[in-house]
């Protein structure tokens, strides 16, 4: 465990649908997704903007998981807090590993959630 008291998380991914004519490979609904959760997590604030239109109030919020090295996590998911919100992974994972010894520090997961 990474975080021993960190936030019970739990990815969502969805699967591989291939079309029985052409054989081409898409992503199936969120409906749909597998559930499986991620121990020794915890979630970082990393900003939050209010975006006012003159039709719209919304509020983008950016955050970042980090947990143990090598967790299955890949920009095509999404990941469920504790209080139910749904993030979707907002760019690349990052795995950290010391160069010189081999430390492997752990993950870095972007996640952003808009409302409104």
């Amino acid at each position: 465990m990474f975080f021993q008291y960190g936030e019970p998380l739990v990815r969502l991914r969805r699967q591989t649908i291939t079309h029985p004519v052409s054989g081409a490979t898409t992503l199936g609904p969120w409906s749909t997704a597998v559930a499986e959760p991620l121990d020794g997590c915890a979630i970082g604030h990393r900003s939050s903007v209010e975006l006012v239109t003159s039709d719209r109030d919304r509020v983008e919020t950016d955050r970042s998981v980090y947990g143990p090295y090598g967790l299955d996590v890949i920009e095509t998911d999404r990941i469920r807090d504790a209080r139910g919100r749904e993030w979707e992974v907002d760019g690349e994972v990052a795995d950290w590993r010391n160069p010189f010894t081999g430390w492997e520090a752990g993950i870095e997961i972007p996640i952003r959630r808009f409302k409104g």
